[in-house]
């Protein structure tokens, strides 16, 4: 490029160039679409100028093929006049250069994310071109490239269940205060080093770091694009108005198995006639269901017949593991005393969120059971 504005690179195929596309001046500069592979030294250097806009572009990689280049796939500001606002965005699949990814050599106010960074040679993002740059306490350390802005550290992944499978990441970030976007990324394998890269962009999620906050933030996502084994990492960028300077990428977390809920059988037992009847224990249990009980709740000789409404349980009940002595006053049963639940059980695992269900009387069935495991199976 020269010293003009608004220079624009788009759709071309290059290959085999010293450095594929090199920008050393000029403002407004665009990069889109463009093929940028086997050239010897880096696949885009951008050396100087102001705002260039890099997306959308295919570095070192054809459909999947390593056709790599010698250097880094995007080399930012590597001469004293190093370059302002340079935005890595949009999708570029920067893959198998034989240096970082993306090296941020100088400047801050580099953003890069949404992309897809994998099996370079170096880190996927680089601050300094010296390898991973160690968080340090509340990230005082500003001056270097971004700023050596601290990266988040990663403490859990979930898979939940359910009708739209979802990805629950817990995370931190030291950081001073303010707004930042944290990028997520999935990968099959974790870079060497055990920070990043990050193949698949999951999505972000914008947080606020202030004084007072000591719990960690949880992002979700979609979980149809990654499975057990992946490994996820990401990526903080502080908001516009502080500088938009992006991180490397975080130690790797491997997502491990999701917690799948047990079924287990309830069987209640008539202690007058001895009469049995197993039900599910786990989920919704409809009227039909229960309806096997029917015949001990309504035998005549049932002691417990009584016909007395009880309008409340008068308390959650916390565990099944404990004797259920009274429900608003004695009553040595209800209906059918439960003497196992499959086999014996000495803690549930996890907490019943609700019984989902008000026992309007013994006189009527119970129209419904609904029980909630939380976090693990039920043991």
């Amino acid at each position: 490029g020269n010293g003009t504005q608004h220079n624009e690179i788009n759709g071309n195929n290059l290959f085999g160039n010293a450095d594929g596309i090199e920008i050393v001046a000029g403002g407004l500069n665009s990069v889109v679409g463009n093929t940028v592979v086997a050239s010897i030294d880096d696949g885009i250097r951008v050396a100087a100028g102001d705002s260039t806009f890099i997306s959308g572009n295919s570095i070192g990689t054809v459909d999947g093929q390593s056709i790599g280049n010698g250097g880094d796939g995007i080399q930012i500001g590597d001469v004293a006049s190093f370059p302002l606002l340079v935005e890595v965005t949009g999708s570029n699949d920067i893959a198998y250069n034989g240096g970082a990814g993306v090296n941020v050599v100088n400047g801050t106010g580099h953003l890069i994310i949404g992309n897809s960074i994998h099996d370079n040679g170096g880190l996927g993002i680089d601050l300094g071109g010296d390898g991973v740059t160690a968080n340090d306490p509340g990230d005082a350390d500003l001056g270097g490239p971004n700023d050596l802005q601290n990266y988040p550290i990663i403490s859990a992944t979930q898979i939940i269940v359910d009708e739209v499978d979802t990805l629950e990441i817990t995370f931190d970030l030291d950081a001073a205060d303010g707004f930042y976007e944290v990028g997520f990324y999935a990968s099959p394998v974790c870079d060497p080093s055990g920070y990043g890269e990050g193949e698949i962009y999951l999505g972000s999620e914008y947080i606020e770091i202030y004084e007072f906050n000591t719990q960690p933030y949880v992002a979700a996502f979609d979980a149809s694009a990654v499975s057990e084994g992946d490994f996820i990492t990401a990526t903080a960028s502080r908001a516009p108005e502080a500088s938009d300077s992006t991180s490397e990428f975080s130690p790797c977390f491997e997502i491990t198995d999701a917690p799948e809920l047990s079924a287990v059988t309830l069987t209640a037992v008539d202690p007058g006639t001895g009469g049995e009847a197993s039900l599910p224990a786990l989920g919704y249990i409809p009227f039909e269901d229960l309806d096997p009980l029917a015949g001990l709740r309504n035998d005549a000789d049932d002691p417990l017949d009584t016909g007395a409404p009880i309008s409340s349980i008068g308390a959650p009940i916390s565990s099944i593991g404990a004797a259920i002595s009274s429900i608003g006053a004695p009553i040595s049963s209800i209906g059918a005393a439960i003497s196992s639940i499959g086999a014996p059980i000495s803690s549930i695992g996890a907490a019943i969120s609700s019984i989902g269900a008000t026992i309007s009387s013994f006189g009527a069935p119970i129209s419904s059971i609904s029980l909630l495991a939380i976090g693990a199976p039920i043991s």
